[in-house]
C-alpha cells in the first residue's frame, strides 16, 4: 500500500479528506459482512481469541461464509488453532508500541492511535485508551465512545499518521512512518509480523514543525 506521504513528502490533509482516503481503502463490506467484523471486535474486546465458530453462530451467517471472509480479507491474524488474534486495528496481545484498550475491565490492543478512536464507537462501548508518545515517552490517555474523544491527558496531543493513497492489503501494519516532535522517523520492520506498529501514533503535543 502507498501512502501520500510516500509519494509527495510531508503534506496537509482536511479531516474529511482522511476520512474517504481510509473508508476508500477498506474491502467494501454487505450487512452480513458487517456484521461479521462487528462481532469479530466484540469478542476481541474481551482480551481472548476468537473462534470463528462463535462469530457465525452470533451473526447467524454458515461458519463456511466467515471463513470465506477471514480467508480473503487483508489484516486478518490467526493462532495455530485459526482463531482470530489480530483484526482489523485490534490485537489479543500487547503491541509495540503499545495503545491499550480498556472496555468492562477487560483488556485488548490496537495497531495505532487511529484505531482507538474508530473501534469503541462501532461496538458502541465507551474505553479507556492508554498509550504514550513514542519520541518523548510521555503517557497519554483518553476516554472514547460513540461521541468521539474525551478527558485527554495531556490536553494538547493530538493524532500524528499517514493517509492512505489506495486499499489496504496484507501489508497493512507493515511499513511504519511516525512522525517525532522535530522532524519525520522512518522505521522500518520485520514483513508478515502481526506485532508491528501501524502507520499512525499519539503524540502529547503538536510539533512545532508542523504547519497549521
Amino acid at each position: 500500500m502507498t501512502t501520500r506521504l510516500d509519494k509527495q513528502g510531508r503534506a496537509k490533509a482536511t479531516v474529511d479528506e482522511i476520512a474517504a482516503a481510509i473508508s476508500a481503502a477498506m474491502p467494501a463490506l454487505d450487512l452480513t459482512d458487517q456484521q461479521i467484523s462487528t462481532e469479530i471486535h466484540r469478542l476481541m474486546s474481551n482480551g481472548d481469541p476468537v473462534d470463528p465458530a462463535d462469530v457465525a453462530e452470533a451473526v447467524g451467517a454458515p461458519v463456511d461464509r466467515v471463513e470465506l471472509k477471514l480467508n480473503s480479507w487483508p489484516g486478518v491474524h490467526r493462532d495455530g488453532e485459526g482463531r482470530v488474534v489480530g483484526f482489523w486495528g485490534q490485537a489479543i496481545a500487547k503491541l509495540d508500541p503499545e495503545y491499550r484498550f480498556l472496555i468492562k475491565g477487560k483488556t485488548s490492543y490496537a495497531w495505532c492511535a487511529l484505531d482507538t478512536l474508530f473501534i469503541p464507537p462501532i461496538l458502541g462501548k465507551t474505553a479507556r485508551v492508554e498509550a504514550s508518545d513514542p519520541v518523548t515517552g510521555e503517557a497519554v490517555s483518553l476516554v472514547v465512545d460513540r461521541d468521539g474523544a474525551r478527558d485527554v491527558q495531556p490536553a494538547q496531543a493530538v493524532v500524528s499518521m499517514v493517509v492512505p493513497d489506495g486499499p489496504f492489503g496484507y501489508d497493512v501494519i507493515e511499513p511504519s512512518a511516525i512522525a517525532s516532535s522535530s522532524s519525520p522517523l522512518r522505521k522500518r520492520v520485520p514483513r508478515g509480523s502481526p506485532s508491528t506498529p501501524a502507520r499512525c501514533c499519539f503524540l502529547s503535543r503538536r510539533p512545532s514543525s508542523w504547519v497549521v
